[in-house]
């Protein structure tokens, strides 16, 4: 894949607490966890670095999906309030997350 492409792909662990996991333009990313932040973090496989991004909200039990050439996330844990409709929407390009329409109120869905 040339690095040029806005290509993603996801690879969610599934487990409580996993990290959507998401490639584009060659890269891959991981974000939020099950800490109290929304590290998103971009790997260079080649260079086998890895180089902050722009946080997302900090949830965990979140699932992860790519239509369109963006990263998504949806739904979670937020620590301290239970169970969130919260999405998101990741462009390494801008690096940025947006908020988009929220969904069913619910963690561990995927």
């Amino acid at each position: 894949m040339r690095r040029t492409e806005r290509r993603f792909f996801y690879r969610n662990r599934g487990s409580l607490g996993g990290l959507p996991q998401k490639s584009v333009l060659g890269y891959g990313f991981t974000s939020c966890g099950s800490g109290p932040v929304g590290t998103t973090e971009r790997f260079d496989d080649v260079a086998n670095i890895h180089t902050a991004r722009t946080n997302a909200i900090a949830r965990h039990a979140l699932a992860g999906y790519s239509p369109n050439g963006y990263g998504f996330t949806s739904g979670a844990w937020l620590n301290l309030v239970g169970p969130a409709g919260t999405k998101e929407r990741f462009d390494d390009v801008a690096n940025m997350h947006t908020a988009r329409t929220n969904i069913v109120t619910r963690a561990a869905i995927s």
